[in-house]
């Protein structure tokens, strides 16, 4: 956390700090490098007055970012009209600092100056767009998320000199983008097309098979189908990438609150759920936090199971754009859950954000993981882009021979390794007792159960110290994240909630069932869901963190 105030002395004493900080940068190999002794001592001050000012060092980073983006948009909404030259002469007035985010660039520390730009970009042309004729609100919207986050990327590799073109050239080829690259999409599309008699008469229409049991949109998902990686990245750029620490910890319960009530809003609309409030006794309003929740009825897997399978057996073609996850019924009957395009560019995000959480760059690194269909060869999953070293990754063969996959690995040299546990277990019981060297990868992720401690010091000895152990369901996605080196996990706070249940399911324990709500599946919610699993939890900043998790603890309420 970093301090301000008016008082010149506080002022010329930050700046000085900042200018020996800038300074030790680009004397510095690496930013790690740094300590806060030598910041004081270039600045000619003693560490007592440099934590009157900051509280680390990258608190220092912290504040050049969030001034450099009031700047920017100090200098945005002074412009009479926005121009490219006239972004590419902002950066010019920065141009002393380019050295600075050249080195930043070079130590992937430059992600704060790229969000905040884009947050600025993306505020400032949704307020200055003029909607095109049959453009909605929505597309609109989109359009100029999309547009910020292209502009972004361009303004901060041109800053940081991570491009070879000139100036000229990326200005003539970014205004090109803009004018030609977008068509707005038509407000028809976005409604469901009316289907003709003929067909409802074959027995595609409304009249075939049961009536819609949610009311969920009666709307066109072949666009959001199309948008999904998109969506998808403008996701993971907006969810919390660092580990939860003081200074987010505000954030991530702020966001958790406002999609909360988000949810539950959009849950009165179904009636599913419209009965649950009314069992309840509760409406919409009556949901503003984690803890208001336990006022919600919990939802077992066999209701969710025959509410979703009502639902599949609906209207045909109803899901057509849709993913259907199914789970693997190892607890009993496996059920089939239905994401909408948007709720699986979240899922996809959620993902990629614990990927990201101890340090690992899922764009630039190397990743090798399960396969997702039986009888699969182990392959390299790459396009055009991937080929430039930009989200590489490969598939493991679906195979029991240990030494075959051991082979694959050492092999490939995975950046992040993750699979089955049973899989990576395995691996490496086969590995240790033969001796075999295995490459250990930056990072690994064991999936499907819970680790025990001796699993965890068996995966740990043969793969590395990179553990990184993520719990999660089909049913919800990944919510709960162990870092290496840490003895709790940390909740997916802006994406889920994870409550905590005494042994009946009648109200709070810090110990007993976990009960999962998803917050960003807003179309077909998954609400109060029992897991199955126990936890042992506390509570810190008003959000949940998780000393254990003891697998199917409670089988018989899942």
């Amino acid at each position: 956390m970093y301090r301000t105030s008016s008082d010149r002395r506080f002022y010329k004493i930050k700046k000085d700090i900042r200018g020996a900080f800038m300074t030790l940068v680009l004397r510095r190999d690496h930013y790690s490098d740094i300590s806060i002794t030598e910041v004081a001592e270039l600045a000619d001050i003693n560490r007592k007055t440099f934590y009157l000012h900051y509280d680390s060092i990258d608190d220092i980073l912290t504040e050049y970012a969030d001034d450099l983006s009031a700047d920017f948009m100090n200098y945005l909404y002074g412009q009479e009209t926005l121009s490219v030259e006239s972004l590419f002469d902002w950066i010019g007035q920065h141009a002393e600092e380019k050295e600075f985010f050249r080195k930043m660039a070079a130590e992937d520390r430059i992600m704060p100056f790229t969000d905040k730009c884009r947050h600025v970009l993306r505020d400032y042309l949704q307020a200055h767009m003029i909607a095109e004729e049959g453009q909605t609100a929505r597309s609109q919207k989109l359009v100029a998320s999309y547009t910020a986050a292209g502009l972004a990327q361009i303004l901060v590799e041109y800053a940081s000199g991570e491009t070879d073109l000139d100036r000229e050239t990326l200005i003539r080829e970014t205004r090109r983008v803009m004018e030609n690259g977008w068509e707005p999409v038509p407000a028809a599309e976005e409604k469901k097309a009316e289907r003709p008699k003929e067909k409802e008469e074959a027995g595609h229409g409304p009249s075939a098979g049961k009536a819609p049991v949610t009311g969920i949109p009666d709307r066109n998902y072949e666009n959001d189908a199309r948008m999904e990686h998109i969506n998808a990245m403008q996701d993971y750029l907006s969810l919390v990438r660092d580990p939860v620490t003081s200074r987010n910890a505000r954030q991530m319960v702020e966001i958790q609150n406002r999609r909360i009530r988000e949810l539950m809003e959009a849950a009165w609309e179904i009636p599913f759920y419209r009965e649950r409030f009314r069992r309840s006794g509760t409406r919409p309003s009556d949901y503003r936090k984690a803890e208001d929740l336990y006022q919600f009825p919990v939802l077992t897997r066999e209701e969710l199971g025959s509410w979703l399978a009502a639902e599949l057996s609906g209207e045909a073609g109803r899901f057509s754009a849709w993913h259907i996850h199914t789970t693997s019924g190892t607890t009993g009957k496996a059920l089939r859950i239905p994401f909408s395009p948007n709720e699986n560019a979240w899922l996809t995000a959620n993902w990629l954000r614990v990927l990201a959480l101890p340090g690992y760059n899922p764009f630039t690194g190397k990743t090798m993981s399960r396969t997702l269909l039986p009888g699969q060869e182990g392959r390299d999953m790459d396009s055009m882009i991937q080929r430039f070293g930009i989200l590489r990754r490969k598939a493991m063969k679906d195979s029991d021979d240990m030494q075959e996959l051991i082979r694959e690995i050492n092999a490939y040299r995975p950046d992040y390794l993750y699979n089955y546990q049973e899989i990576l277990a395995g691996i490496a019981a086969y590995a240790r007792e033969r001796d075999i060297r295995v490459w250990k990868p930056q990072y690994y992720t064991a999936t499907g159960a819970p680790l025990t401690e001796e699993t965890r010091a068996l995966l740990t000895e043969v793969f590395g110290p990179g553990l990184t152990d993520s719990y999660g369901l089909n049913e919800t996605g990944s919510c709960i994240v162990r870092l290496p080196g840490k003895k709790y996990y940390q909740v997916n706070s802006d994406t889920h909630v994870v409550n905590v249940y005494n042994d009946s399911l009648t109200g709070p324990a810090l110990t007993g069932q976990a009960v999962i709500t998803p917050l960003f599946k807003t179309e077909l919610p998954v609400i109060n869901y029992v897991s199955g699993d126990g936890m042992e939890s506390y509570q810190k900043q008003g959000l949940r963190f998780i000393r254990s998790v003891n697998s199917r603890a409670y089988s018989a309420g899942s």
